[in-house]
C-alpha cells in the first residue's frame, strides 16, 4: 500500500484509521501549551528528534506516519522520507519561477553546474553552499546568486550553518 500524500494543509475530511499510513510533509509550527504541528498533525518533539529533526519553527520535514487513535490528530511517525528541505523550497524545481525569473534561475543553475564540473576535475565532492545559511537562529540566506559559492563538501559539511 503507497503512503497518501498530505497536503502542507491537510484538505482531506476522511478519518484516519490507526493502521493508515501516511505521509505528513510541511512547515514545523509551535503552538505554545500544545506542541509541535504539521498543518493539523501534532508530533512530540522526542519523534521528531528521534529522526534527526531540529525543532524550529519553519523547518520543513517529510515524515510517514501513522494516527495514535482513530478520530485524533496526534500522529507517531515511523520513518523520515529522505529528501533535502532545500530541494523542498529550491526555487530551480518551481516550473512558476521557472517562468517569471528565468535569467536568475540560469544564474543559479551555474553554481551547480559548476559544481558538477569541479567534482568530475577534481574528484573532490563540492557543494553549492549559501554563504549566509537557509537555518540559522539569527537570520535566513536566500537562494540567490549573490549568496552561493561553491565548496568542497567536507568543507561545506564543517562550516554547517555558521556564519563565517
Amino acid at each position: 500500500m503507497s503512503p497518501q500524500i498530505i497536503d502542507l494543509v491537510d484538505r482531506s475530511t476522511a478519518q484516519k484509521s490507526a493502521t493508515d499510513v501516511f505521509e505528513v510533509k510541511g512547515f514545523i509550527k509551535f503552538v505554545p501549551g500544545e506542541g509541535y504541528f504539521v498543518g493539523k498533525w501534532r508530533i512530540k518533539p522526542k519523534q521528531l528528534k528521534n529522526y534527526g529533526y531540529t525543532l524550529k519553527q519553519g523547518i520543513i520535514i517529510s515524515v510517514l506516519a501513522k494516527v495514535v487513535r482513530p478520530g485524533s490528530t496526534d500522529i507517531k511517525v515511523i520513518q523520515r522520507v529522505e529528501e533535502d528541505n532545500r530541494k523542498l523550497c529550491d526555487m530551480r524545481n518551481n516550473r512558476v519561477w521557472r517562468k517569471k525569473v528565468p535569467d536568475l534561475i540560469r544564474q543559479i543553475d551555474w553554481f551547480y553546474q559548476e559544481r558538477d564540473r569541479l567534482t568530475r576535475e577534481t574528484k573532490i565532492p563540492h557543494h553549492v553552499d549559501h554563504i549566509h545559511p537557509v537555518n540559522h537562529p539569527n537570520l535566513c540566506g536566500l537562494t540567490v546568486p549573490a549568496n552561493l559559492q561553491v565548496i568542497p563538501a567536507t568543507r561545506n559539511r564543517q562550516k554547517s550553518n555558521k556564519l563565517i
